[in-house]
């Protein structure tokens, strides 16, 4: 849960990154049918709220909101950008929990560093 100025700060960065046409978003069905049900709306002078249809999940929207939030806040040191992998990420160490893969000993590029060895029941 946010408080409202924490919600209001959001909403607002979102609203000025997407007047300003400053979001490259990823061509996704999903993402685009949650931004276009949300509304930005302004609740009084100054004050923008994220407001989505009862019964509909504004948490994509939340989260680029957070992102661009966290962004505005930042030094400004050029152009950057965030990449997000499309379809399955595959796993590199099959089946085996981490877990697992510590029992049976160091694995990657550290394999042959010596680590302390703890107990795992």
């Amino acid at each position: 849960m946010f408080s409202s100025a924490g919600a209001n700060r959001l909403a607002r960065s979102l609203w000025g990154a997407l007047r300003d046409r400053a979001l490259d978003l990823p061509d996704d069905a999903e993402l685009r049918d949650e931004f276009i049900a949300t509304r930005l709306v302004e609740t009084a002078p100054g004050v923008v709220k994220i407001q989505n249809p009862a019964g509909s999940h504004d948490d994509i929207v939340t989260a680029v909101a957070m992102v661009v939030a966290d962004l505005a806040n930042m030094p400004d040191v050029g152009r950057g950008s965030i990449a997000v992998p499309h379809g399955r990420v595959r796993r590199q160490y099959g089946s085996l929990s981490t877990r697992d893969r510590l029992r049976q000993g160091a694995v990657g590029p550290l394999a042959d560093r010596a680590w302390p060895r703890r107990g795992f029941a």
